[in-house]
């Protein structure tokens, strides 16, 4: 086969073509499915009820931050363990785990609806329930 100059521009025709169509293809495929999903007080999400402004302010303060996705939850060596909005139940096997790390000293944060929460927090002896009320919070 021979190749001459117009074989040649042809084939480079081809490949830019090819490469614009790939662009058009991300581009279009990144506006579809966009920034990210809007999961309540997920470190990940920039949303208005994301919980990212707060990981990155704590992390600008100097504390390594890191997600903790192990089922059943294992603690390290971390002082602060924040529970944001779960979307199961943590069962008396995990809620003992936690209070017994709590009682070495670390703190748990929590924040979410009563149904997720109150089972982690009952050797606390404590629940969360939503109030109903229209009177003034002080």
């Amino acid at each position: 086969m021979t190749v001459t100059p117009t074989t040649r521009a042809d084939s480079d025709i081809r490949l830019i073509g090819g490469v614009l169509i790939a662009l058009i293809v991300i581009v279009v495929l990144t506006l579809i499915v966009g920034p990210g999903q809007n999961i309540p007080l997920s470190v990940h999400s920039s949303y208005p009820s994301g919980a990212m402004a707060l990981r990155l302010w704590i992390e600008r303060s100097g504390y390594d931050v890191h997600e903790i996705t192990a089922n059943p939850i294992q603690m390290g060596s971390e002082g602060a363990l924040f529970i944001l909005e779960p979307d199961t139940t943590y069962t008396a096997a995990e809620a003992t785990y936690i209070q017994n790390w709590v009682r070495a000293g670390h703190v748990l944060i929590v924040a979410g609806p009563p149904w997720t929460l109150n089972d982690l927090l009952k050797p606390y002896k404590v629940s969360v329930e939503y109030d109903y009320s229209n009177d003034a919070i002080s």
